[in-house]
């Protein structure tokens, strides 16, 4: 079996990273004759205590996907407003366009999306930090349909 270890010069203090074979569930050793290219001879080096690791097993993976029909990030282009009047409309003109049923809706629908994307972004940026969200789990509006 293979490791890499960190280890430290016994005349020196100079520290080298080093792969050691040991048997399949032997213990490894805790001093070997490195050549130090410090001191520029063989000498006793010292095994260091490996660093602790995040432990990371029951945080959850969550996918982020930025547009598309899948969205988890906060990238849904909103839907089109009606098209516009040509440049010769009168002021009744664009009042009987603004109070349509059909412009009022696709508005509500653009702002709608906007709010979603700004809840998605803000989330995305917490599990950026280090908060433990789960996406299948903590769903917010807009979010897709997934199995869990």
């Amino acid at each position: 079996m293979f490791r890499l270890f960190q280890w430290e010069c016994g005349l020196c203090g100079s520290r080298r990273d080093n792969i050691v074979s040991f048997a399949q569930g032997g213990v490894p050793v805790k001093q070997l004759g490195l050549h130090c290219l410090s001191c520029e001879q063989t000498t006793l080096h010292d095994r260091l205590i490996s660093l602790t690791a995040k432990y990371l097993g029951d945080r959850p993976l969550s996918p982020m996907v930025y547009g598309g029909r899948f969205d988890t990030g906060g990238a849904v282009h909103p839907p089109k407003l009606p098209p516009r009047l040509p440049a010769d409309a009168t002021a009744d003109d664009y009042m009987h366009r603004w109070r349509s049923k059909e412009f009022q809706e696709c508005k509500s629908e653009v702002l709608n999306t906007h709010k979603e994307n700004r809840a998605k972004r803000k989330r995305a940026d917490l599990i950026k930090q280090g908060a433990t969200i789960d996406l299948r789990k903590d769903k917010l509006p807009g979010d897709p349909k997934v199995a869990a």
